[in-house]
């Protein structure tokens, strides 16, 4: 995790799915309690995210949405993920 000025940066080391959502759900939930508002997720190395994985993105984008309703999501398409070069940015 990198934090630039107000933005945290997490970077998955893999997949986004069942196995994986509790260690990345403590890390945001660590950010957003610590009243982190921007974070994007790096899914540069993800290269599938299962229904588990994309439930918890939109339950944690929306609760940033929620506290701040300037926040937006961006680039959150699940076909950026999937190529292994995008970025889900939950702002």
């Amino acid at each position: 995790m990198n934090e630039w000025n107000d933005i945290a940066v997490l970077t998955p080391p893999g997949d986004i799915d069942i196995a994986t959502v509790p260690a990345l759900r403590r890390r945001l939930d660590a950010l957003i309690g610590r009243g982190v508002r921007r974070v994007v997720i790096n899914c540069q190395a993800v290269s599938f995210i299962d229904s588990t994985g994309l439930a918890f993105l939109l339950t944690r984008a929306r609760e940033l949405m929620r506290r701040d309703p300037s926040c937006r999501g961006a680039g959150t398409g699940v076909n950026s993920c999937h190529s292994g070069g995008g970025a889900a940015s939950l702002e």
